[in-house]
């Protein structure tokens, strides 16, 4: 016994260092296993979660992550959920697979016309940004009415990453008894076919195409009238747009249309397309078309675009 405390008195320095890098060593490698320990359940976690949508045998597969819309917070019905599941994973199981054809086909005549007039532009704008194979994997909200955010995955285990793929907004369509749908952010076309004259100048609203981001106007112009027209001045942003119930006005992009777009020669029509800064809405009611400073005697050899005949023209839609 004494020659333990002996030994101790004489190295107790170094015993305690010692003990102190054990102490040390210990608390690293509790660290050290409780970082493993959270990365393996995390991953744990990650497995399951695509285990709750992938199946094996299965090309593509949807999951739906809520009945309520992201937007208004209305509930969806179940039987419209699954029909936008079923069509929405028809949809993707044909573009994972590269059957352009019938990915094609299941777009809506209006989607085709504007968006992808052939399946060569469908092929190269949309269905080669989809991943490929088997298992990818599809998530869909409902954003408003029968549109939803479909975001998709290409197969976790093949890739070993999440970001890779696209996120849409598709709008289903009910079509002669099937259901198509239109992609890529293009919700779908409204006919309106309402027009007003004035002073042997008539504006006619044929349709409406609406985006998520904007709005199109099909417009056709008659000038019956003895003098060349020139529908807007250029003098500022906001003298083309289109206004709701509410009297809030959305403008055109008018940078978009050139001096040939805007001038209408007298004795003769013009069909121009209008685009106007509108986001998609469900409780948004356009109810105007106006076109406020339109040159009635415009001069199109001089080209000059001051005048004191300027008129407004208004169609109720």
């Amino acid at each position: 016994m004494n020659n333990i405390i002996r030994f101790y008195n004489q190295n107790r320095k170094s015993i305690w260092i010692i003990l102190l890098i054990i102490f040390f060593l210990f608390l690293i490698l509790q660290l050290i296993n409780n970082i493993v320990g959270k990365k393996l359940e995390n991953e744990s976690i990650e497995s399951e979660k695509y285990k709750e949508i992938s199946i094996s045998n299965s090309t593509s597969n949807t999951n739906t992550k809520s009945n309520k819309s992201v937007v208004t917070g209305d509930n969806i019905s179940s039987d419209n959920l699954k029909i936008a599941k079923d069509t929405i994973n028809e949809f993707m199981e044909y573009c994972s697979q590269n059957d352009i054809e019938k990915g094609y086909d299941m777009l809506t005549e209006e989607c085709r016309q504007e968006m992808f007039n052939s399946i060569d532009l469908f092929n190269e704008i949309y269905l080669s940004k989809i991943p490929k194979g088997k298992n990818i994997n599809c998530t869909i909200d409902n954003w408003i009415n029968n549109t939803y955010k479909v975001k998709v995955i290409g197969d976790i285990l093949s890739i070993g990453k999440t970001e890779e793929g696209i996120t849409d907004y598709i709008t289903i369509r009910k079509v002669d008894g099937s259901y198509k749908l239109n992609i890529n952010s293009y919700i779908g076309r409204t006919a309106v076919n309402k027009s007003k004259t004035k002073d042997n100048v008539e504006i006619e609203v044929l349709n409406k195409d609406t985006y998520m981001d904007y709005d199109k106007y099909r417009i056709k112009i008659y000038n019956k009238s003895d003098s060349d027209i020139f529908l807007d001045t250029r003098e500022d942003m906001q003298s083309m747009y289109i206004q709701d119930k509410s009297d809030t006005k959305y403008y055109s992009y008018t940078h978009e249309l050139t001096d040939a777009d805007l001038t209408v020669d007298k004795g003769t029509s013009r069909m121009i397309s209008v685009k106007y800064y509108s986001s998609y809405s469900s409780n948004k009611k356009i109810n105007k078309v106006v076109f406020s400073k339109i040159i009635m005697d415009y001069d199109s050899g001089t080209k000059i675009k001051s005048s004191k005949n300027i008129e407004e023209i208004g169609i109720n839609i």
